[in-house]
C-alpha cells in the first residue's frame, strides 16, 4: 500500500468513527436527563467528550448503542473509561456485569474488581516511595 492509499483509507477510517461517534452522541442527547442529567438541557455543547460519550452508553445505552461504540472506540479504551470512572463505584451492580461480560468477557466480576483494587492500591503506595 502506498502513502496515497494510506491517507485515503485512514480518512475513510475516521469518517466512519465520526460518523458513530455522532450518532452516539446523539442517542445520548434523545435520552435527555436520564443520561446527561448533568447538562443544561436547553443549552447542551455541540461536542460531548468521548469519555463522557463512552460512560453514558455504558449505563443507559441499549444493544444497538453498544454495537456502535465497539465500532467507534477500541475495546481498550472502553476498559480504560469504564475502569477509571466506574468499575470500582459499585453503581448499577447489574449493568456492571452484563457491561464486563459483553465487552471485556469478564465472567466473575467481584474477583476481577477485587484484583483490580489490589493492584490499583499497590501501585499507588508504590508511587508515594
Amino acid at each position: 500500500m502506498n502513502l496515497i492509499q494510506y491517507i485515503f483509507v485512514y480518512r475513510e477510517m475516521n469518517k466512519e468513527k465520526d460518523i458513530l461517534v455522532c450518532k452516539l452522541q446523539d442517542s445520548l442527547v434523545k435520552m435527555g436527563r436520564k443520561a446527561l442529567w448533568s447538562y443544561d438541557q436547553s443549552n447542551l455543547p455541540e461536542k460531548i467528550s468521548d469519555k463522557i460519550i463512552i460512560e453514558k452508553i455504558l449505563l443507559f445505552g441499549d444493544i444497538n448503542n453498544w454495537q456502535d461504540l465497539k465500532k467507534a472506540y477500541s475495546i481498550e479504551y472502553i476498559k480504560d473509561v469504564w475502569l477509571q470512572n466506574m468499575a470500582l463505584g459499585g453503581f448499577h451492580p447489574e449493568k456492571q456485569e452484563q457491561i464486563a461480560q459483553y465487552f471485556f468477557k469478564i465472567n466473575n466480576l467481584p474477583a476481577f474488581l477485587v484484583e483490580y483494587r489490589d493492584n490499583y492500591i499497590n501501585d499507588l503506595v508504590e508511587r508515594a516511595f
